[in-house]
């Protein structure tokens, strides 16, 4: 249970005023949460809370937060994975995620940084504690995030329960096959529309198309749906073109 703090107005803020830091709260007991986000809030943070692992991952993509404070048990699938998830998916992969969790035990703490957790804080902290050891992460440097794919570039964010990929690179038969691997990791927070936006992609070969096709299926076996986006047909070859129009729902740009 995390414990209560006083004075928590006068704690120093972690920003300035203008640009307070941005803490998204995953926590599934309704108190605790509550207390977590208020007292964050004034700690001089904007924080909000919620209470499943997906809509952690689609809350972020909506609007990136700088930390993600983190309750395993709340996650509703294997903390790991979600960890993993996170520090895939460009721009999330660059911020802060902190659990919260029994420090005591070890081997959890282990596995969840070598998941790619930044820190753990016990869930026995005040909610003072937990604001001092974010700020005091949120001022050391950084090495910069690994690019997490050889050949995919690429951003995701999220719009109500739709999530657009965003192809920045030349889509390739190994290109494509990342894409799959990306789709197949967002697996347990479908299902959602799922748009692939190819407004910045400069060619598609055709060992990629069989790998779309794996993108499609895999959005409509989780119950989703699966578009293409902002296709200029101008910039592909006339063969990619009619496969493309021939086996995919194509929106208006």
């Amino acid at each position: 249970m995390i414990a209560e703090e006083e004075n928590l107005d006068h704690a120093p803020a972690v920003e300035s005023a203008a640009a307070p830091t941005r803490v998204l709260v995953l926590e599934d007991n309704d108190d605790g949460r509550e207390l977590l986000v208020e007292g964050l809030q004034s700690s001089g943070c904007a924080a909000q809370g919620v209470k499943r692992g997906r809509e952690a991952v689609l809350s972020a993509l909506r609007d990136a937060p700088d930390v993600l404070l983190v309750n395993p048990a709340a996650c509703q699938m294997d903390p790991v994975r979600l960890l993993k998830m996170i520090k895939l998916l460009e721009p999330l992969r660059r911020r802060l995620v902190f659990v919260m969790l029994d420090l005591a035990d070890k081997d959890e703490v282990l596995r969840l940084v070598q998941a790619g957790a930044d820190g753990c804080v016990s869930k026995d902290l005040s909610v003072h504690a937990i604001y001092l050891k974010l700020a005091q992460s949120l001022k050391q440097p950084r090495a910069p995030a690994p690019t997490p794919f050889e050949h995919l570039r690429f951003s995701v964010q999220a719009e109500g329960d739709t999530v657009t990929i965003s192809v920045e690179s030349e889509l390739s038969g190994p290109c494509a096959k990342e894409l799959v691997a990306l789709v197949r990791t967002l697996i347990p927070v479908q299902p959602f529309a799922l748009v692939l936006s190819l407004e910045k992609t400069p060619a598609i070969a055709t060992s990629a198309i069989g790998y779309l096709s794996e993108v499609k299926d895999t959005a409509k076996d989780c119950g989703g749906t699966f578009v293409l986006a902002r296709f200029d047909a101008s910039k592909y070859l006339p063969n990619i073109q009619r496969v493309i129009k021939t086996n995919f729902q194509i929106t208006p740009n």
